[in-house]
């Protein structure tokens, strides 16, 4: 089995020159592509692997100049009701697509800590639902058992969460979401939040932290 990512392992490893940024994208994107062949409806979108490459040397070439980057290199993955700028927000509903012209603010944050976006993450559409499956982008299931549900709604941040192969993602955090993955299921299922893993997570009031910087 593939290790997991550690996001402060990950960091200082950039930042001490141990490994570059694009040596840290290159292995991530693997990773994504080998787990592609088990659920690729965990994405609704990602970046192309040259504007992932091109944003770690971007990285890199920060940290040359002197540059103190907290996350320097780390790979994360958003889920898909918040704006990321070059992807199109769609809450899992096609007919409510938009292209945000800027990022929101918590990703505009981690871009500016040297972190590195590769992608959206599936939900239940507007991130209304208990179990993950109310997607028309399809259903992602326990990373440890298929047969059972990822959880609801952030069903694609929770594969992203327990999968070992996956960088780790930001969604909005809501307790009754958390509440619902870890009580509220039909059966007994391997939860993902069992499995190691760092959500890096947004409380927020209103929307635009989930939209565009006011």
């Amino acid at each position: 089995m593939t290790s997991p990512l550690d996001v402060a392992e990950t960091a200082a490893a950039v930042r001490e020159g141990a490994r570059s940024a694009v040596e840290v994208a290159e292995d991530c994107l693997s990773r994504v592509r080998d787990y592609d062949a088990v659920q690729p409806h965990t994405w609704i979108a990602r970046f192309g692997d040259d504007d992932v490459l091109t944003r770690a040397r971007q990285v890199d070439a920060r940290l040359a100049q002197g540059e103190t980057l907290p996350l320097a290199g780390v790979p994360f993955a958003v889920k898909d009701n918040l704006d990321v700028a070059g992807l199109a927000t769609t809450a899992a509903c096609p007919a409510f697509a938009y292209a945000p012209d800027e990022d929101c603010e918590v990703v505009a944050r981690l871009l500016a800590a040297g972190a590195i976006a590769i992608g959206k993450t599936n939900l239940d559409q507007f991130a209304t639902g208990l179990t993950g499956t109310r997607s028309p982008y399809g259903a992602p299931g326990c990373v440890f058992d298929r047969a059972w549900i990822a959880g609801g709604s952030s069903s694609g941040s929770a594969v992203a969460v327990a999968a070992p192969n996956w960088p780790p993602p930001i969604r909005p955090t809501r307790s009754l979401a958390a509440r619902r993955r870890r009580h509220r299921r039909p059966r007994p299922w391997p939860s993902a939040f069992r499995a190691p893993g760092i959500s890096l997570g947004l409380a927020t009031p209103n929307r635009s932290a989930f939209t565009k910087r006011r």
